[in-house]
């Protein structure tokens, strides 16, 4: 449709003559004399040129041989102004579609938009009539939607076999669409019906010289109720007009008020829905699937299931996005709201139907946001694996909304299989206390350990400090029996021990600190102590670590060694760790591995440092360890008498002697 012209009217043999537009010429006058329909179709035919198969008339397209098979039989004709001339016989040549299937294609050329165009336009007619618009499969005649960036919006008329186009343009709206549909159903322009001229005039003076044929009679039109002003099939009062400040189509008296009525671009009438019921019959009693719509998403529960369901006689709605950029025309949908956060895979294995699978958030269909979508798992696979899946974080209590579509390649409908499954995030869970003293003044820095086992059988020991405050926390915690105790050299606590069963956040774990009198605590002390080194085999030093009176309190002590003349790297093994005096024991040892050896060297060292005690103060914090040199040089073998080394030696002697005989002295 060369501009968004609306009509309708049933084709008949004229039908076919009126699907012709030659292009459109603007004339410096129109023609004085209205044109009679021979005179249309002489000229339309004289412009066929060899080969060509069809012609075109505004936005009706036409096989040229149906034009010559009523010129041919056309023995005379009214003018297009109304004068009859003489009677003609028309044939009538439109094809329906046969029970009112109609197969489509989509093609890539057709903009979103557009498609979404169509397919509401469809539905509206199959909710009117007995019609069922499906997607190609095997079907040797069938519709193909898309845009000719040239002439943006036309349609054959009927069922003409084969393939054959339907175009819409970027500037197209619902009606436009259901216009063109309801060309290739077989409807033409009202304002061409047999008894037209009782309704309306024509002002041929300011029609555009060469549009004229646009406004001729079809003599046997196939009618269908009264004339319709309001048809979306009809021109537009100032259509093909030289000047558009007048009319080019005339209400006749007791019609005037229809006059700004005609051309509406907005909605079917009464008689389009009528007509077409006429034809193809009435709708035959439809029967959605209850989660047809968004609206209607069928709730899913928990971390994993299967759902079954069937998308037969499913549709699209108005503004609902393509799915994964191949859905097809029968989608239903589903409604999941996870309790938990973690990853979640939905897949349509199982499903009858090549399938395409959408997940998106948002509240109305028009107006969602894709999380993700998936045509094919394996497209390229022989066999092809036409399952969808699609994987995604979801997240805890956000509404997730799942479409299940046919694939625009297939266009089947049927029995469809849901399946899902998430790896559910353990729950974190935030535990806090304080800690203060009797008198609730805050106990900063104090040290608070938590240990214990989780729900999902973690081991967990996590060390915080107490704030300014005294305030402590543990976040991102799963479930789980947990043990807390708080610790600070000076102090004693209580309770010694917090036992706490965790699940869900858990506040006011507090613990009353005591300063325990530096006066009272027992005095802690390291050993020094001296070992032989050794040559050879496994040897130890052990340092004492003591107290110097027992306590009723459990004390903790960290040790490390210290490297002296000896080292780590080559005279003992360097150690470190916490030693832990139950109540009333005074005494621990570290054990510290040596590395004997037989070099001669001067005696080693090497320290064990103890620090940060808990309940004890430290008044020896270094113990020394000597490791004692035992190795002795080879003895000198003697010379040999009559070797000069030897006659050196004996001179030597007396010297020797003499300096140990002064000693001796």
């Amino acid at each position: 449709m060369r501009k968004p012209i609306l009509f309708r009217s049933f084709l008949g043999a004229m039908a076919a003559l009126l699907s012709v537009v030659p292009s459109a010429q603007v004339q410096a006058a129109p023609a004085k004399a209205a044109p009679t329909n021979n005179q249309i179709l002489d000229k339309i035919l004289a412009g066929v040129k060899p080969g060509q198969k069809f012609v075109k008339i505004d936005d009706m397209l036409m096989p040229v041989e149906k034009v010559r098979a009523y010129r041919n039989k056309s023995g005379g004709n009214r003018t297009a102004s109304g004068n009859r001339t003489t009677s003609s016989a028309f044939e009538r040549h439109t094809t329906y579609w046969p029970n009112g299937i109609v197969p489509y294609v989509i093609d890539g050329s057709l903009q979103p938009a557009q498609r979404t165009l169509f397919i509401e336009g469809a539905r509206e007619w199959e909710s009117i009539a007995r019609l069922k618009f499906i997607p190609r499969t095997t079907e040797t005649d069938y519709v193909r939607v898309f845009r000719d960036a040239g002439d943006p919006n036309y349609s054959f008329v009927g069922k003409i076999g084969g393939v054959q186009d339907l175009s819409l343009g970027i500037y197209s709206n619902r009606a436009v669409a259901e216009h063109e549909i309801a060309h290739a159903l077989g409807v033409i322009h009202e304002q061409s019906r047999s008894n037209r001229d009782t309704f309306v005039s024509i002002d041929f003076s300011n029609i555009v010289a060469g549009q004229e044929n646009n406004f001729a009679i079809v003599e046997d039109s196939d009618n269908h109720g009264t004339y319709d002003f309001d048809s979306v099939m009809h021109y537009g009062q100032f259509d093909f007009a030289k000047d558009s400040s007048k009319p080019t189509i005339i209400t006749k008296p007791g019609y005037t008020q229809f006059q700004n009525v005609m051309g509406q671009r907005d909605h079917l009438s009464v008689n389009d829905k009528q007509g077409m019921i006429d034809i193809y019959g009435g709708a035959t009693p439809i029967v959605r699937p209850s989660n047809d719509l968004f609206s209607k998403a069928k709730v899913i529960e928990g971390s994993s299931g299967t759902v079954t369901g069937t998308n037969v006689s499913a549709t699209h709605e108005v503004g609902e996005d393509n799915h994964a950029q191949g859905g097809g025309s029968a989608s239903i949908w589903y409604r999941w709201r996870p309790v938990n956060r973690g990853t979640v895979t939905f897949t349509t294995k199982g499903s009858a139907i090549d399938t395409v699978l959408g997940v998106y958030l948002g509240l109305s269909v028009s107006t969602v946001t894709e999380v993700t979508s998936n045509d094919d798992v394996a497209s390229n696979t022989t066999p092809a694996d036409t399952t969808s899946s699609v994987t995604f974080p979801a997240q805890a209590g956000a509404i997730y909304y799942i479409a299940v579509d046919n694939s625009s390649k297939s266009g089947g409908t049927g029995d469809i299989t849901l399946n899902w499954n998430q790896n559910v995030e353990a729950t974190r869970i935030k535990l806090s206390g304080f800690v203060k003293t009797k008198t609730s003044q805050p106990l900063s820095s104090a040290t608070i350990t938590l240990t214990g086992t989780s729900s999902d059988n973690n081991l967990t020991s996590i060390t915080v400090k107490t704030s300014k405050t005294g305030e402590y926390s543990f976040s991102n915690l799963v479930a789980g029996n947990y043990n807390l105790r708080a610790s600070k050299a000076g102090y004693t606590f209580s309770p010694s021990t917090l036992k706490v069963k965790l699940s869900k956040t858990s506040t006011g774990n507090n613990f009353t600190a005591t300063l325990t009198p530096t006066a009272l605590l027992p005095q802690m002390s390291v050993s020094d102590l001296s070992i032989r080194e050794g040559n050879a085999g496994d040897a130890f030093v052990t340092f004492t670590v003591s107290m110097s009176a027992p306590s009723k309190d459990a004390i903790t002590v960290n040790y490390t060694t210290v490297n002296g003349t000896a080292t780590s790297s080559s005279d003992y093994a360097a150690t470190r760790g916490t030693l832990n005096f139950a109540p009333n024991v005074l005494s621990q040892t570290v054990n510290v591995k040596v590395r004997p050896d037989t070099q001669i060297e001067s005696d080693e060292t090497f320290s064990l440092s103890i620090s940060g005690a808990a309940g004890a103060n430290i008044v020896n914090k270094l113990g020394t360890a000597t490791l004692l040199n035992d190795d002795a040089a080879a003895p000198t073998p003697a010379p040999s008498s009559s070797s000069p080394s030897a006659r050196s030696a004996k001179i030597a002697v007396p010297t020797r002697l003499a300096l140990l005989d002064s000693r001796l002295k």
